[in-house]
């Protein structure tokens, strides 16, 4: 009884006791926890019943959003390339439908606008294709704005009161289809929202900050600024191997704004704050917003009183705890406002940069030393933040710190004005050296300045060199000294290198073997210089293999171009939706029409037009698949546009050009045709839309579509093929390129089966691209692998993104000090710069004064006060010990 009351007594001692020093223990509350608190206290119970402040987060939670008039000329990093697409997304969205609102403005064009199915199956191909990037896409027009064309009871010139189709990934864990019960990204759900008593064009409708931004459009005041004439030549072909006429029609629609640099207001694209969204796919999401402009009112006599008008709204959403954020402090690479600035825990001997691909989660950064200090012998590397935060009181206490770097080195200023080294050393005298012992109470006799003072100049190199006692051997000298005597045999040792065995898991800047490939190096100048030889005006006069780059220049696009090759995905899981489900006539709602040739040409001048990266877009039929709206077949059919050097638009049916030139004949249509032909669709991932229709054309309510749900095989990314790099001469490109192509599939012409349809291409500039120099594993196709002119010994390689002019140009790489190293120089920096260090080579291999021998890390030594206290007491030693004398 004793030792169980004992045993008691002991245990609630031991609750009592409250626990120190455990991890998060020593956390402040900060703003990532009140923005983690306000989210948990929304959910889709409650949503309907909360005001709309707690249904919206600050606006400065995302920062650093992409705008329009400024992707030219600032460069987004990898923590806003998932924004960027969303960005150009919405924008790629808004031309479409706005292109195709202008040519349905004609009467006898009216049909050639998209149906209901096409606006579903659109929004669907939007969420399915774009995986972990886009999780929403809707379209939402104003009140009485939608001139529909899918209801046999809607007269014509009359409209809707409401259309808002709206997609969303969705939970698809309980779905009948799904007999394993596990949870995947294939299935997307579709509905109208603008049914029943739901007006999301209210102000009291708490869940649409889209609508206010651009709607609604009554003032005529600004029409100039907020709506901009886009011009389009397209040549149109009826017959295989000719133009309709040779010669481009131009084609004018009213679309998004196209501001100036300086414009802040009437964008194109415009965000939301995070906000929750309720009733739909009830999460945190951000949306990018576009405009649909319309030439309002239609098919009116008098058209003087027409007007371009904002009819609806084109939002792509993305879920917010998907978006990095940066923790770091507002610095110049961090501007405010941002809700999250300065909540990372780096020591004040450090400095925060941020991570990306981390999402809305703690640690998404890295705490690097900052100039002149060093990591512990014993960190490789920088401290990451998701150590730090999972840190205890005392580890983050004694831990985490960098080291000060003593007797660091000023550079002089050298300018050189000829091959013979004249030189300016102006700053020479300026040396970080500490003064152990001030020279009028310094016991020692003082020795002779070996440092010239700041007013000496050298004017020569031999002259700079002897002042700061460097012994100089000219040529003749190494020729005349004799480093063995003669009566002693030269014996020439033969160096063996051992092998080292490869390991793919190791850590590049671990290896201490010089990984610089002078080969590939002079491999790459030529390459350069190839690239540059070759011309529009001059590229017929090259043999077809001198027109091809090996594969491995283009390594990296995979992932630099990925959303890109998303856009040609979108289009292909499209096409495959609506080539594979067959829509019938039911009541009141009619079936949507087969594809008409100006959606197909919409569909490509609309990607070109909303990236500003992507030089040409393209949908290619295979032979006797593309069927007319009067049931005719086409032997061929490939429109294809592009964006020329000028910045104007064009676009051109591919099946009017030679045989010669036939598009079957392509590289990027002829694997993937042999690829799919030869083994069907097997391979293919299937996809799920559940659709909601409004029961009538008055909204009265909502239900299922007649054919619930549909079902689609469509490629994923990695089904696609990256083709090239190669001079797109006899195309419409005119430049070095590479090109995803990616299939699309339908119904065979019994409907029994699915078949290989066609291809959809993007064609992207060579020339954006980053290279990466820095060493790279041994399997690892680089053409540019092991280019980079780091002192290997001292330094590793980082690669850096390119400016935006500066895009596949050498240099784009940082070096950076090893493990036990350290930076030696007295400047703000930690690192020595790629375009410096190829520039200081170059003048080294053309004989010209350089620095690139100095431009390496030193052994790490004591830290500057140990250094100082060290050699006060080697001086008092030796005072003594002449003391005693």
């Amino acid at each position: 009884m004793r030792q169980g009351c004992l045993l008691a007594l002991i245990l609630s001692a031991i609750c009592a006791i409250k626990v120190q020093g455990g991890p998060y223990d020593w956390f402040v509350r900060d703003a990532f926890d009140a923005i983690i608190e306000k989210m948990d206290t929304v959910s889709p119970d409650n949503c309907q019943g909360l005001p709309v402040d707690n249904l919206q987060l600050h606006p400065s939670t995302v920062t650093q959003l992409p705008t329009y008039n400024e992707l030219e000329s600032y460069t987004i990093y990898g923590n806003r390339s998932k924004l960027l697409h969303l960005h150009n997304m919405a924008h790629s969205r808004a031309y479409f439908y706005s292109f195709m609102m202008y040519r349905a403005a004609q009467n006898w064009s009216f049909d050639q606008q998209p149906g209901l199915m096409y606006y579903y199956m659109g929004m669907a191909a939007d969420v399915s294709a774009n995986n972990g990037i886009i999780n929403g896409s809707s379209v939402f027009y104003d009140f009485n704005l939608t001139y529909a064309n899918w209801y046999t009871d809607l007269v014509f010139n009359t409209t809707l009161l409401y259309f808002g189709p709206s997609a969303f990934r969705t939970d698809d864990t309980q779905d009948p289809q799904n007999w394993l019960r596990e949870p995947s990204d294939y299935t997307v759900q579709v509905k109208d929202i603008g049914y029943g008593l739901s007006n999301y064009t209210s102000t009291t409708y708490k869940h649409n900050p889209w609508y206010s931004l651009f709607l609604p459009d009554f003032s005529q005041s600004g029409d100039s600024l907020k709506k901009f004439t886009y011009t389009v030549g397209i040549k149109y072909s009826n017959k295989t191997g000719e133009y309709v006429d040779n010669e481009f029609k131009q084609t004018t629609f009213f679309g998004p704004p196209s501001p100036s640099a300086a414009e802040k207001v009437n964008l194109p694209v415009k965000w939301t704050p995070p906000y929750f969204d309720c009733g739909k796919s009830d999460k945190w999401i951000v949306s990018a917003v576009a405009p649909v402009v319309d030439h309002l009112y239609r098919y009116h006599p008098y058209d003087h009183i027409r007007r371009p008008r904002f009819v609806a709204v084109v939002t792509q959403d993305i879920d917010f705890d998907m978006i990095d954020f940066n923790p770091c402090p507002i610095t110049g690479g961090n501007p405010g406002p941002n809700y999250f600035a300065g909540i990372a825990k780096c020591k004040p001997t450090t400095q925060c940069e941020p991570l990306w691909n981390i999402g809305f989660n703690r640690g998404g950064y890295q705490c690097v030393c900052r100039p002149g200090y060093r990591f512990p012998f014993y960190q490789n590397g920088p401290y990451k933040g998701v150590d730090i935060e999972i840190a205890t009181a005392e580890e983050w206490k004694n831990g985490f710190d960098c080291i000060q770097i003593g007797l660091r080195m000023v550079i002089p200023n050298i300018v050189v004005t000829n091959n013979t080294g004249t030189s300016d050393t102006s700053n020479i005298g300026k040396r970080s050296v500490p003064r152990l012992i001030p020279m009028h109470d310094s016991p020692i006799r003082r020795r002779k300045r070996m440092v010239p003072k700041a007013t000496q100049v050298a004017t020569s190199r031999e002259q700079f060199l002897k002042t700061v006692n460097v012994k100089i051997a000219t040529e003749t000298d190494k020729r005349k000294k004799r480093l063995v005597p003669r009566n002693r045999p030269v014996v020439k040792r033969q160096k063996f290198k051992s092998r080292s065995k490869r390991n793919v898991d190791h850590d590049l800047y671990r290896d201490n073997l010089q990984a610089f490939d002078e080969q590939a190096y002079d491999r790459m100048i030529k390459l350069f210089r190839h690239i540059d030889n070759v011309t529009s005006s001059n590229c017929r006069g090259f043999k077809a293999e001198d027109l091809e780059l090996p594969g491995s220049v283009a390594n990296g696009v995979e992932e630099k171009f990925e959303t890109q090759a998303r856009t040609a995905l979108r289009l292909s899981h499209f096409l495959s939706n609506f080539l594979q489900n067959k829509i019938e006539t039911v009541g009141n709602l009619k079936a949507d029409k087969r594809l008409h040739v100006n959606q197909m040409f919409g569909e490509v001048i609309s990607n070109v037009m909303g990236d500003s990266r992507m030089r040409g877009c393209g949908i290619f039929f295979d032979q006797d698949k593309f069927i007319n709206r009067d049931g005719s077949q086409r032997e061929f059919f490939g429109p294809y546009a592009w964006r020329s050097d000028d910045g104007t638009y064009s676009a051109a049916d591919y099946a009017g050009e030679p045989m010669s030139n036939n598009y079957r004949q392509r590289t990027w249509f002829k694997r993937l045709k042999q690829r799919w032909v030869t083994t069907g669709t097997y391979g293919l991932d299937r996809y799920t839309m559940n659709s909601f229709i409004k029961s009538d054309r008055f909204g009265t309510s909502q239900r299922k579509y007649q054919q619930y749900p549909m079902f689609y095989s469509a490629p994923s990314y990695e089904d696609g093929r990256w083709i090239g790099p190669y001079f797109d001469c006899e195309g419409y490109a005119k430049d070095w390129i590479v090109t995803y192509s990616v299939p699309f599939f339908g119904l065979n012409i019994l409907g029994a089966q699915v078949e290989f349809k066609g291809v959809v291409i993007v064609d992207l500039r060579l020339k954006d691209l980053d290279i990466n120099q820095c060493p790279g594993l041994f399997y690892e196709p680089n053409y540019f692998k092991g280019t980079a002119r780091c002192h290997y010994e001292s330094t590793y390689c980082i690669p850096t993104p390119g400016m935006l002019d500066q895009k596949f140009q050498i240099g784009n790489y940082n070096c950076e000090c090893k493990q036990g190293y350290e930076y030696p120089f007295l400047r703000n920096a930690w690192f020595f710069d790629g375009k410096f260090m190829e520039q200081e080579y170059r003048k080294q291999q053309n004989g010209e004064f350089s620095r690139y021998s100095t431009l390496k890390c030193r052994i790490a030594a004591a830290r500057a006060s140990s250094i100082h206290v060290r050699w006060s007491v080697l001086a008092g030693a030796f005072f003594i010990m002449n003391w005693l004398r």
